[in-house]
């Protein structure tokens, strides 16, 4: 059985020029201490290189940058990192970052690499959710578990708060590949107060699409929070459970059905030179085409057969081979492509060429990955 290689259109095959910046990096002790003031010295194509540690939040106003969490540690951001008014052609890499984030008015290309939020945590009173994307055309979540804020403490009212929801999209185009999402639990009742009991608050939903949402997701875990506990009389009554999804105004949640190629790499930040391992996992005998850009890409292949979510044109398109009995392919890869620059992105997806029930081809593309290269002096 041959499988139709020549369906890659060879040229594309052809390096386009570096997508590469600087490196301005921060941590204590480094040049910069907060990761806000990282970004305002930034230019356009350069990485915000974070050292493991807690910071304040950040904003990226209309700014191709990418903020990444280096391999050692944990980044955690106590604020939200905001991404807002990004024009066409730009691009925010976002990878490897503990925090809330708000993403709003962007039609560049937003992508959260293995991002996520802290383990459930708990506030008094309803605040907003973990994730939050409104009016954007193209917005990426690879991997990341993210947590809507749970209710713990009891609001003394009649009904006790509820919890967050893990992410709203609002009017807004996203995938989602690998993601976790949790809605909080609402706040447990008080008890009987002097004009009777309280309800328990309600559970926060996982995902939520409002105003013409489309969500394209693989591998997608999204759960409701709990409903809080009823307040101990029969006039009162638990909080009600959140939803794994709540879908209005038009909106579209499309599982892609066909997904059955995936990619790994543990990496996010890797020096020039390092030997970097992967593999991907498809369907025995389908022929895997790794794929990989300095910058990304949001185009459909097919409707339910997945994203391109590498930059046209390619700097490189390599033949893995079939995919063997054991399901996996293992492979390495050099970093590179410096080029001179202190830093560049790569953004990496497999294409699995297949055949359907009719023995048409296919073509099925796993979840994107990214990285970030940078000189070994940082």
């Amino acid at each position: 059985m041959r499988l139709p290689i020549q369906l890659i259109p060879l040229a594309l095959l052809s390096a386009p020029a570096v997508h590469a910046g600087d490196v301005l990096v921060v941590g204590a002790g480094e040049p910069y201490a907060t990761v806000q003031g990282a970004v305002l010295a930034a230019a356009d194509g350069d990485t915000v290189l974070i050292r493991a540690g807690t910071y304040g939040g950040a904003a990226v106003a209309n700014k191709s940058l990418r903020l990444v969490a280096d391999d050692a540690g944990v980044v955690r951001l106590t604020e939200p990192v905001r991404v807002f008014q990004l024009d066409a052609g730009k691009e925010v890499l976002l990878s490897g970052l503990e925090s809330t984030f708000e993403i709003r008015h962007c039609d560049g290309i937003v992508t959260l690499n293995r991002c996520g939020s802290p383990a459930p945590f708990h506030t008094p009173a309803h605040t907003p959710v973990t994730v939050q994307v409104e009016n954007c055309t193209r917005v990426v979540f690879a991997g990341g578990t993210f947590h809507g804020q749970s209710a713990a403490l009891p609001g003394g009212s009649f009904e006790e708060p509820s919890g967050a929801d893990a992410m709203q999209v609002t009017g807004s185009s996203v995938s989602l590949y690998g993601t976790t999402l949790r809605g909080g639990d609402g706040a447990d009742a008080l008890g009987y107060l002097c004009f009777g009991c309280t309800d328990g608050g309600d559970g926060g939903h996982g995902l939520v699409l409002a105003q013409g949402s489309v969500a394209d997701h693989a591998d997608l875990d999204s759960q409701g929070g709990d409903g809080g506990a009823w307040g101990g009389s029969d006039c009162c009554f638990e909080g009600t459970d959140g939803l794994p999804f709540w879908v209005t105004g038009g909106s579209e949640l499309r599982p892609v059905p066909a997904h059955t190629a995936r990619l790994s790499s543990n990496a996010r930040v890797v020096r020039d030179g390092d030997v970097v391992a992967m593999s991907f996992g498809g369907v025995v005998g389908d022929v895997a085409v790794l794929f990989v850009s300095p910058t990304a890409g949001f185009r459909s292949i097919a409707p339910g057969y997945g994203f391109l979510h590498v930059g046209n044109p390619y700097r490189t398109a390599d033949v893995l081979g079939r995919v063997p009995v054991s399901g996996t392919i293992a492979f390495t890869r050099t970093a590179g492509g410096l080029g001179g620059a202190e830093s560049v992105s790569a953004y990496w997806q497999v294409m699995a060429l297949t055949y359907d029930s009719n023995r048409s081809p296919l073509r099925v593309m796993s979840n994107p990955v990214a990285w970030v290269v940078v000189d070994p002096v940082f």
